[in-house]
């Protein structure tokens, strides 16, 4: 009698009602001229404009070490690059891996040379990281020692391959990070356009990227321009920043800052850099300081959450362009440039 009673009152319960709520995520990385993180921030301290028109922020989230809410996802992609480089590689990989391979910090290691290999997927097994790794930078050979990267089709191979591995993080849920270690990347017109498409992948997937150009200092990368945002080699006080403003002036000479930055084969680094939030580590020299404030990025930063205006007639992988600003002087802030629209796969999961 009890058990019959029992389920006529769950079948008479109210069915149960969900409701769907665009929601966009922006990872925002706060830090102040010297590169320091800068805690305590709350919404009334941002400011967030899509598509020019400022919106109105839900919540903000710092994510911080071990208690980040969310999982971490970091690919280190391998491109071609000469024996030297090689041998500088695997030692700073190696070291970076051990001490960042832990808890809800997933690492993968992918090569490219000519074509797309997957050492190791997502894992925080720091052993078989560094095997993968071995074998990924045995693979990553050029033919013959050229100083100057690697050639324009190499290179276009090496930015395509870089937009379908963002294209298949799309659906991992949480912070997603690919750093692109390199022997600088020649840039011509064809390249622009597929560096743009790279870019907007980036963008779709939540992907932040972190160029490593592994020459040394002497390959040709000055240092004269030090101190600039965008044109100058990353420093332990330069790396990280990006222009202050708002929705108009955030990043509004960027694109003619980049096409000094470094050298000729520095550009491409520097745009995927700016365009996804992350930054450029610009010589062999400044690798393992570049990696250390890699993995600090990878737990402490902001979660900006808001729900876009309803649109009438939006479409499924429409994009929307977005800036950030925070109302604290002398703070430099970096996040994605833009985010698409997509629809959950299962609209009753809730997702």
């Amino acid at each position: 009698m009890a058990c019959a009673f029992l389920c006529l009152a769950a079948s008479l319960a109210p069915a149960q009602i969900r409701t769907e709520t665009r929601v966009v995520l922006v990872d925002t990385i706060v830090t102040n001229k010297q590169g320091d993180y800068i805690p305590g921030l709350a919404a009334k301290d941002f400011h967030l404009w899509e598509d020019n028109k400022e919106q109105t922020i839900k919540s903000v989230a710092l994510e911080k070490g071990t208690t980040a809410s969310r999982p971490h996802y970091l690919v280190l992609f391998f491109a071609p690059m000469q024996a030297a480089e090689r041998m500088v590689a695997r030692q700073a990989v190696s070291g970076f891996i051990d001490a960042h391979a832990e808890g809800n910090r997933k690492i993968a290691v992918v090569s490219f040379n000519g074509g797309m290999r997957i050492g190791q997927n997502f894992t925080g097994d720091a052993g078989r990281l560094k095997a993968a790794v071995n074998v990924a930078i045995a693979s990553g050979a050029t033919n013959g020692e050229v100083t100057t990267g690697i050639s324009d089709s190499s290179a276009l191979d090496t930015i395509r391959a870089l937009g379908n591995l963002a294209r298949s993080l799309s659906d991992l849920q949480g912070r997603k990070t690919i750093v692109l270690l390199n022997g600088g990347l020649s840039q011509s017109s064809v390249q622009k356009a597929e560096l743009a498409a790279a870019i907007d992948a980036c963008n779709k997937s939540d992907v932040a990227v972190y160029p490593i150009d592994l020459r040394p200092l002497f390959s040709g990368v000055s240092a004269a321009r030090a101190g600039r945002q965008f044109d100058a080699p990353a420093t332990t006080s330069t790396m990280g920043r990006r222009q202050p403003g708002g929705p108009q002036g955030d990043r509004a000479d960027s694109e003619g800052a980049v096409q000094d930055a470094g050298t000729s084969n520095q550009q491409s680094l520097f745009r995927l850099a700016s365009g996804t939030g992350g930054f450029v580590i610009a010589n062999a020299g400044e690798l393992q300081g570049g990696l250390q404030k890699i993995g600090a990025e990878q737990s402490e930063y902001y979660v900006l959450s808001y729900t876009p205006d309803t649109k009438e007639g939006v479409k499924e992988g429409s994009c929307h362009s977005l800036r950030v600003k925070v109302d604290r002087s002398g703070t430099m802030v970096r996040a994605r440039t833009s985010y698409c629209e997509s629809k959950p796969q299962d609209l009753l999961a809730g997702t």
